[in-house]
């Protein structure tokens, strides 16, 4: 045998097989997947970011959140508390001036109730239905919801905190004024969480964040601070029943 002929036998006889590349993820994957994780865990606590920036041709109103979030499990209601404090800013005409806020959300599974203080005025409260956008979980009412009003597609995967997330581009089947054109979701593959969202406008700019920190699962939560008490002598307006 020509040397040649040995070296090639040699060759062919330990080449390894190509690898197949690991075929992306369906939606259906996904979902089943997210459902699963997010229903396997009691309660959850995390740190939480919320900006929005609003443009007018003479005008910009920035808001920048930071916060607490929360949500348990009990007695087959999810229940989730949110409490924020909050800076809004507005430039006009070369001036900017700037409106601290606190924002605090508590539902109890039934109803989402909600009480703002705006420096300088009297605190107001309202009561009205818990909607899937309020949590954080990627879960049946969250795809539900998704599925009814948008047209979305599978992005590439990506990793976010080190934490392996799926990515979601959705549209709006109906555009709505003064909403985002497009929103991507990231959802964390062991947890089904929604880590991180961002809201674009028509030209791709980013206008709104919410996003995710110091996740800490199955945390040791009780009830009873999902329980909404509104200070004395403030009315609560019911919204509950608006469409």
């Amino acid at each position: 045998m020509s040397a040649l002929a040995f070296f090639v036998m040699t060759v062919l006889s330990t080449a390894q097989p190509p690898q197949e590349a690991t075929p992306p993820s369906t939606i259906e994957q996904i979902k089943n997947t997210c459902r699963q994780q997010a229903a396997a865990h009691k309660s959850l606590a995390a740190n939480i970011t919320i900006s929005t920036d609003l443009f007018a041709s003479n005008a910009q109103i920035r808001s920048h959140a930071t916060g607490t979030y929360e949500h348990l499990r009990s007695k087959g209601r999810l229940l989730f508390r949110v409490d924020l404090k909050n800076a809004v800013t507005q430039t006009a005409a070369g001036r900017t001036a700037v409106v601290d806020q606190t924002i605090q959300t508590v539902s109890d599974g039934k109803y989402a109730y909600t009480i703002s203080t705006t420096a300088g005025q009297p605190p107001s409260a309202t009561r009205a239905q818990p909607m899937p956008s309020q949590t954080v979980l990627a879960d049946e009412a969250f795809f539900a919801s998704l599925e009814r009003d948008f047209n979305f597609r599978i992005l590439p995967d990506a990793n976010i905190e080190s934490h392996e997330v799926w990515v979601l581009e959705t549209v709006p089947k109906t555009r709505a004024p003064g909403r985002p054109a497009k929103t991507i979701y990231y959802l964390t593959k062991e947890s089904g969480i929604r880590i991180r969202s961002t809201g674009h406008d028509a030209t791709g700019k980013r206008i709104q964040l919410t996003e995710l920190t110091d996740i800490k699962l199955d945390p040791p939560l009780k009830p009873e601070r999902f329980v909404f008490k509104p200070p004395p002598g403030v009315p609560v307006v019911d919204l509950s029943e608006s469409k």
